[in-house]
C-alpha cells in the first residue's frame, strides 16, 4: 500500500504577490539548506521564512509535517494572479509549512487544495468547486499539519 499523497495548490492573490510568492519558491527550492534534503524539500520553505535550522529541528511533527516535496510550481499562463504548486507528501496533504510561507509574504492570499491518497482512499479538498462535486471531501488546511 502506498503512502503517498499528492497534493495540487492554487493560490490566488495580485499579480504582484503572486510574482513574490513565485520568486521566493524559486529562492526557497534552488539551494540545499539541510545535508541529505532536497532542496525540494518543505522545510526549506520554513526556512526561508524566518524559521532557523534549530527550530526546524525542534519542531513537533504532530504539529507539522514537513515529510513532503514540491514538485512543480508556475504561474498560470492563463491568469497571473493564480500560483500553482504540486506537492508529494506522506499519508495526508502537508499544508502547515507552506501556509506559514504564504502568509509570511502575503496576507492577502486565498490557497486552495485538492489532495488524494488513493491507495489509502483518501480524497481532500478546501476548493468549493471540488466540494461541490465530491462533499464528503470538504476539509480546511487546519486539518493538516
Amino acid at each position: 500500500m502506498s503512502n503517498t499523497c499528492w497534493t495540487t495548490v492554487r493560490i490566488y492573490d495580485s499579480r504582484e504577490n503572486v510574482k513574490k510568492l513565485n520568486e521566493a519558491l524559486e529562492n526557497a527550492t534552488n539551494k540545499v539548506e539541510f545535508d541529505g534534503e532536497s532542496a525540494s524539500w518543505l522545510g526549506n520553505l520554513l526556512l526561508n521564512c524566518g524559521y532557523n535550522r534549530e527550530q526546524i529541528e525542534n519542531m513537533d511533527r504532530d504539529e507539522i509535517c514537513l515529510r513532503g516535496l514540491i514538485c512543480g510550481f508556475n504561474i498560470e499562463p492563463t491568469n497571473p494572479e493564480v500560483l500553482t504548486l504540486d506537492i508529494e507528501s506522506a499519508w495526508c496533504p502537508a499544508m502547515k509549512a507552506l501556509k506559514l510561507f504564504v502568509e509570511s509574504i502575503s496576507k492577502t492570499a486565498e490557497i486552495y487544495f485538492d489532495a488524494e491518497e488513493p491507495m489509502c482512499d483518501g480524497y481532500w479538498s478546501n476548493d468549493p468547486d471540488v466540494i461541490a462535486k465530491h462533499p464528503d471531501w470538504e476539509c480546511s488546511i487546519d486539518d493538516f499539519c
